[in-house]
This record gives C-alpha cells, structure tokens and sequence, in this order.
C-alpha cells in the first residue's frame, strides 16, 4: 500500500501508515483491481521469422492466372475501343444535334472508359519472393518492396470482402489481391502481424499477457443501420404478403451481419496457460488444459477459423484477423 499523505509504503492489511498514522482508506475493504501496466514490448525483425521453405523460397515466384491476365487484357481493349470510338465519333460532330447533357454524358462515359483502363492496365502479373523482400511485376516495371516497408502499407479489404495490400511506389499505386495472390497476400498478413509491436501486460504481480490486435478492421454492420430498417417496417404495405416477405429475409440477413459484427473479437490476450477474447460481450477465458475449439474450418484461400463456445455464444478467432494467434492455436489443438 502507498500512504496518500507521505507517499511511503506499507502492507496492505495495516488500518494506519507506520510513518505518518494516516489511515488506511481501503482497510477492511475490497482493493479496486488495479489498470494493467505495461511490462515490456515485443519487436521482431524479419531475420527472426521464420519462412516457409517449400513455398516461399528465395527467388519463389507467383504469376497471375492465365484466365486472369487473358480477361484483364480483353478488359483493357475493350475499355479502351469503347473510349476511342466515342472520342472519334465526338471528333467527327456525330453528336452535334444532340442536346447537350446527352453530349456531356458521351463525353463523360469516354473518359471513364480511358480511366478504366489505366486502372487494369495496373494489374500485378507476377510476384518474386525474396528472403527480405519481394517485387511487384507490372506494366510499368517491377517495384520492390522490403519487408520492414509493411507496416506503412497495411491490408484491408473491398467492397466483396476482399483482402489486398496497397503499395506505392514512383507516384503509382498498386494493389495486390487475395483472390489473385491467395498465398503471397496470406503470408504477408502474417509478416505484418508478427512485426508488429506486442505489449506484454500485467495487473498487480500477476502473470504476464500478451495482447494482440486485429491485423484487419472488425468487421460488422452499424446497428443504427438495423434500427433505421426496423422503423422502415412503418412504410412497408402489410397487405402485400410479397414485400412482407421481402422486407423480413433482408431485415434478417441485415440483423445477421450485425450481430457477426458485434460478436467479433476485439483482442486476444495470451497467457502461458490460458487466452482470453475480448468482445463486446466480456472477456472469454479458455484454459488450455480442459478446452477444445468447437470446430476448426478452412476456407477456399485456405484460412483458418477456431470456433469457441462459451455458454450459448460462440467465437471465431479467423487467421484473417489474428494470424500469429491461429499459428500458435494449430500448433496446441491440431496436434493432438
């Protein structure tokens, strides 16, 4: 216990400080639990991760599909044809006697179409894997990337769930796609998560913790978004047994992509014998001794989910979000 008056320290059953006789104002009280306080950090560099060899070898490379580049290729012809033939047409006064807005749009529609194209035509055809860093193959020549670079280019997703990591590199931008490059996009997810920083924490003199943050945004609709469509049921004619229909599978699939949203893990706490998720609901704790995920699922890209289930709720730890968390997860309920 630290005296409030003189600042000296006594033991925490004692009703008075020994030096000052200032009483104690948690005797005979439960002491509040004390806010965790950082111990240390954790940092690695890239030397200290360790890489797939079979796979990510030193000079590995990763092209894009052949389909892929044949449809990227049409795309960029026919985006430009359709660009070009309004430019021509427009240069010959083809569209001189129409109204003027639908001349705009011609105008409009012609340079999307040249946009369009610039935007495909920087598509990545190929990925070289090194042991520190990688080259992004383009139209526009190759760009390397080193590892240590990660952090400011971090991942995200699309509008279709899509995972892809944006670089910048001689004033253009690239994306690269999880849908193109499923395994370079998995393993630079993990980099990023493994050279990020880690707090390690502790309450009072307790065990130290790890805390490890979402490499991707929770993701999850707004739940205002669900209320403005509950009160939209005002506007919906009941008498009309279609819309009825119509309007409860949507609000449900909406209420659905809340509640996934919600029930997201927020942060993961490790200790040396147990983990806790931390989400919206409270802390979840999982001892390693006597627990067992629910299930343990892949996807099409080959990511990994743990389902655990505490009471009636269950969570997903998703090797999207905690890459480093899963790897240490298979390693302690795949073996087994």
């Amino acid at each position: 216990m630290i005296c409030p008056k003189c600042g000296d320290k006594y033991e925490d059953d004692m009703p008075c400080c020994l030096w000052c006789d200032a009483p104690n104002p948690y005797y005979g009280k439960e002491k509040p639990p004390s806010a965790p306080k950082k111990v240390s950090v954790i940092k690695r560099n890239i030397s200290e991760i360790e890489s797939d060899s079979e796979v990510f070898y030193d000079g590995a490379v990763f092209e894009l599909g052949g389909a892929k580049h044949v449809l990227n290729i049409m795309g960029i012809f026919l985006l430009l044809g359709f660009g070009l033939f309004y430019c021509i047409t427009l240069s010959c006064g083809v569209y001189d006697d129409f109204p003027t807005p639908i001349y705009v749009i011609f105008l409009g529609v012609s340079v999307m179409s040249f946009f369009l194209a610039f935007l495909l035509s920087k598509k990545v055809l190929k990925v070289i894997w090194f042991n520190d860093k990688f080259v992004l193959c383009t139209r526009y020549g190759e760009k390397e990337v080193r590892f240590d670079e990660l952090e400011s280019n971090n991942v995200n997703v699309d509008q279709y769930n899509r995972r892809f990591f944006f670089f910048k590199k001689n004033g253009k931008s690239f994306q690269v796609f999880e849908n193109d490059y499923p395994n370079v996009v998995q393993k630079l997810c993990n980099i990023l998560d493994k050279l990020a920083e880690k707090n390690v924490m502790q309450v009072n003199e307790g065990p130290e913790y790890v805390v490890y943050k979402p490499v991707l945004k929770v993701e999850g609709g707004s739940p205002i978004g669900f209320i403005a469509a509950v009160l939209f049921a005002f506007v919906v004619p009941w008498e009309n047994a279609l819309y009825l229909t119509c309007y409860f599978a949507c609000l449900f699939g909406y209420f659905w992509v809340v509640y996934e949203g919600v029930k997201a893990v927020l942060e993961i706490r490790w200790y040396s014998d147990k983990f806790v998720l931390c989400t919206h609901f409270g802390d979840m704790t999982f001892w390693f001794e006597n627990s067992t995920p629910l299930k343990i699922k892949y996807d099409k890209n080959g990511n990994c989910r743990f389902i655990f289930k505490d009471g009636r709720l269950s969570f997903d730890v998703n090797e999207r979000y905690f890459p480093e968390v899963v790897e240490k997860l298979k390693e302690r309920y795949e073996n087994r």
